[in-house]
């Protein structure tokens, strides 16, 4: 159980770093082209699914069953924290049900994808 928790935090850890160097490649990005806010969106949500992809392929590679399971359990670790980080910074929820909903399906199915593909 304790190397289940500790492996899934170190997951964790390594879905926050992908996020947050994929971030600033938006944000740079975003300043030097100035995209659509439609582009933008799809930027952010391929941010999602690439880092829990990320997560979900070092969580496939630690379980030796069920790694798509795994996977998909580490999206949605993800999308969760990412939710509660927001609520506390703004002290609500400011995103529409949708965009929560988009955050959830791509981090579920880019840990799954990850997990099936370690």
């Amino acid at each position: 159980m304790g190397k289940i928790i500790l492996s899934f935090l170190k997951d964790l850890l390594l879905e926050m770093i992908v996020s947050f160097v994929l971030i600033v490649a938006v944000a740079f990005i975003v300043l030097k082209i100035s995209p659509a806010y439609s582009t933008i969106q799809i930027l952010i949500l391929a941010t999602y699914v690439i880092a829990t992809f990320a997560g979900g392929y070092v969580i496939g590679k630690v379980m030796d069953k069920g790694k798509f399971m795994w996977g998909a359990i580490s999206g949605l670790i993800y999308a969760v924290v990412i939710v509660l980080v927001s609520i506390i910074v703004n002290g609500q929820i400011n995103s529409e049900t949708i965009e929560i909903i988009k955050l959830l399906l791509a981090s579920v199915g880019g840990g799954t994808i990850g997990g099936m593909v370690s």
